[in-house]
């Protein structure tokens, strides 16, 4: 039995690449709050994409899913 004390997932980071996310909104003629209300997402969420700091993966998928976008056109390394 392996005991799993950490988080499973790593938080992806926006980093720099939460401007990618401002043209891919701008592109779509949605404002960053719109998407990612849309998204089912928080406003504690969007805080943290606007000041790069990491959010889940499954929030980056909701997020991508609201653009029609893949995850690594507005993820970093």
């Amino acid at each position: 039995v392996v005991f799993v004390t950490a988080r499973i997932y790593r938080a992806l980071k926006f980093s720099n690449n939460h401007k990618k996310l401002f043209m891919l909104c701008a592109s779509i003629c949605k404002s960053v709050t719109h998407v990612v209300k849309s998204a089912g997402c928080s406003s504690v969420t969007l805080q943290r994409i606007t000041n790069g700091k990491p959010v889940t993966a499954v929030t980056v998928g909701k997020i991508c899913k609201a653009l029609g976008v893949k995850p690594e056109e507005i993820i970093s390394e």
